[in-house]
């Protein structure tokens, strides 16, 4: 049955079969086909992850935790709009109440970890010097509608990426003083950005939005803004649930706001 299935797409015999122009011919006159690999599971290569601890951290729903880069210690944040320090073995180091009027949904620490930025559902971000095991709020950064989902710092220290519910991602450059300013309010994505990240060594941030598309964006100088330069979307079949490639011009330049 399934040869009959191949059969009956296969490009007419008047076109030599692995000529270019039969290629052509085939992907104009027939449906795209699919065919997903499963992955094989192999069971003697996966690591085994033991639980260390387990602890009660906030008074309110846990959001998220963050590693430091270099000390021994990562940070959590809560519905409790607390902020906390622990060491790895579960020690409490350190414990601030944030300015956050809601729930702290994210934190990111900067690659040199003396920074610690923090983004809310009261759509503000507030960013934090890490300084002798405490941290001091520095700035509240404000802008986005209404939540902010994720805040990302580039590798460098020059920007910080900030995603919300209102559709849009926030770049923000950085002074040698620490003063943020809006470099770039990129609008593409038609519903949530879920999350943003940037590459380990390289100026390209990736978002990821509840429209099922995850893209990539980069500084173009020739504009002075940062742009979509390739698109990666999912079917919203679950049955083709691939991941495809888009060139660079399925997204649209945005001019940055004055």
């Amino acid at each position: 049955f399934f040869f009959f299935f191949l059969m009956l797409r296969r490009p007419p015999r008047s076109t030599p079969l692995y000529s270019s122009a039969a290629s052509d011919v085939y992907k104009r006159q027939t449906p795209a086909l699919k065919l997903i690999r499963p992955i094989a599971h192999h069971s003697q290569s996966m690591a085994t992850l033991n639980k260390t601890h387990s602890f009660s951290a906030h008074a309110g729903r846990v959001w998220t935790t963050a590693f430091h880069p270099t000390a021994d210690l990562f940070a959590t944040s809560s519905s409790d709009r607390f902020l906390k320090l622990w060491d790895s073995s579960a020690v409490l180091l350190h414990s601030v109440k944030t300015p956050h009027a809601r729930t702290v949904r994210s934190a990111a620490w900067s690659s040199c970890g003396n920074y610690l930025a923090t983004s809310s559902f009261d759509g503000s971000t507030v960013v934090w010097e890490y300084s002798k095991g405490e941290l001091e709020p520095l700035t509240t950064l404000k802008g986005h509608e209404n939540e902010v989902k994720c805040s990302a710092w580039s590798s460098d220290g020059n920007f910080l990426a900030t995603c919300g519910r209102d559709k849009s991602i926030w770049v923000w450059s950085i002074t040698e003083d620490m003063d943020f300013e809006i470099m770039s309010i990129m609008q593409v994505h038609t519903q949530d950005v879920k999350s943003v990240a940037w590459h380990p060594s390289k100026n390209l941030l990736a978002s990821t939005s509840y429209d099922n598309t995850a893209k990539l964006w980069t500084y173009d100088a020739s504009c002075d803004d940062w742009v979509c330069t390739c698109l990666l979307y999912t079917s919203p079949s679950p049955r083709d649930g691939l991941l495809s490639r888009m060139p660079s011009s399925a997204c649209k330049k945005k001019k940055k706001k004055k």
